[in-house]
């Protein structure tokens, strides 16, 4: 064995990616009948500078004592470490005092003995923990980032990957459909793909009606397929939706707020087609073209974000869901919305009701006004 496989450090806020890779890695270096005398696992949780004490000495004595194996080495797992970073627990100076003996044992030890694996939410890269596995060792970070298009693009990474595993292939569409509903959790992309392995029973290619069957939308989601409802003017799938989320107990002015929102949304998004600064390519992602740098800082206050920011395969959704209304359809639309509102607070009808009859409104022609027609015909707006 190299001195690089001798510690493997484990790191990032995204805890089911850093498990599942510290798991497979135990996996390969014990057999399962090996693990009785080939595996200790020691817990890293802490909430009081007593238990890191007593997980920090227990690792120390692991990592410090021989295996019962034949070959006298064992993998000693300290797992899920909670003080290796900022907080009252690691800034405690007994703490520091084990971390900093462990390390100089890490740095005295010779390969050919124990294996030390340490996973842990987060770990301080200013510590000489961090600094001695990156430089002698072995270390792997599983952050989700904070970027929005670069959290978008590490969720499809996670998805692919669970895809892959379990021999599922999807679209571009149906993996944008699946992570609107799930988000970027690692833990729930894998429990919703499994979800999906069983359910179509062998099928291979997975579809957005498969993903709308059987893959449950977090409250927040369920949101976004409610806008999408109304964007798309889906009412049978809006109701749907509605019901749902009141059984969920979300708040009913925040359902129409959210309503609200994504109206005005298209409303920007209407314009821009119209006037020629936005533009959905024949892939169906839509993109900004130039615009005066007074317009784009007005799309910037109405949108609460730059008209730039979304990633082009979303703007393409709500592009085309913009082409589904002429201007004064949605202008007639967020009256109604107001209205909705308004009863909300005011009057006695229950809110189900108002909302089931706000979404019948704003999804059906007679409420968009008499002999209205989509305005996806105004075909100068999109590249072909």
């Amino acid at each position: 064995m190299s001195v690089k496989g001798m510690v493997h450090l484990y790191a990032g806020d995204d805890e089911f990616a850093v498990r599942t890779a510290a798991g497979a890695l135990v996996e390969t270096l014990v057999p399962p009948a090996d693990r009785a005398f080939g595996l200790e696992i020691v817990e890293g949780r802490a909430d009081s500078k007593e238990e890191a004490l007593g997980s920090s000495g227990r690792c120390l004595e692991a990592f410090a004592t021989r295996g019962f194996l034949m070959a006298g080495a064992k993998v000693v797992w300290w797992r899920d470490v909670t003080f290796l970073a900022d907080g009252t627990v690691a800034q405690s100076d007994e703490v520091k005092s084990k971390v900093k003996e462990l390390v100089q044992m890490l740095r005295d030890a010779a390969p050919g003995g124990n294996i030390l694996v340490i996973t842990a939410p987060k770990v301080d890269k200013r510590s000489a923990l961090f600094k001695l596995c990156s430089e002698r060792f072995s270390v792997r970070e599983f952050a989700v980032p904070e970027k929005s298009g670069e959290a978008v693009r590490y969720a499809q990474s996670v998805l692919h990957q669970e895809l892959a595993s379990l021999g599922l292939q999807a679209g571009q569409s149906v993996v944008q459909r699946f992570l609107e509903r799930v988000g970027p959790d690692s833990r729930q992309i894998a429990g919703e793909v499994e979800k999906l392995f069983l359910y179509t029973g062998g099928r291979k290619n997975i579809t957005e009606e498969d993903v709308d069957a059987i893959v449950s939308s977090s409250a927040e989601s369920a949101m976004w397929d409610i806008q999408d409802a109304v964007g798309m003017r889906q009412l049978a799938r809006g109701l749907r939706i509605l019901r749902n989320l009141l059984d969920q107990r979300e708040s009913p002015i925040g359902i129409a707020t959210v309503i609200m929102n994504r109206l005005r949304d298209l409303q920007v998004y209407r314009e821009g087609l119209d006037r020629g600064w936005l533009r959905v390519k024949s892939n169906g992602m839509a993109e900004w073209g130039d615009m005066e740098p007074d317009v784009e800082g007005q799309l910037t206050v109405t949108l609460k974000r730059g008209p730039r920011s979304l990633h082009p395969y979303r703007a393409g959704i709500l592009a085309r869901q913009a082409q589904l209304f002429t201007p004064s359809m949605l202008r007639r639309a967020q009256q109604v919305v107001m209205a909705a509102q308004e009863s909300l607070v005011s009057s006695s009808v229950p809110p189900a009701l108002l909302l089931e009859f706000m979404l019948t409104r704003l999804m059906t022609e007679g409420a968009a006004g008499a002999g209205a027609r989509p305005a996806a015909g105004r075909a100068r707006a999109v590249e072909r």
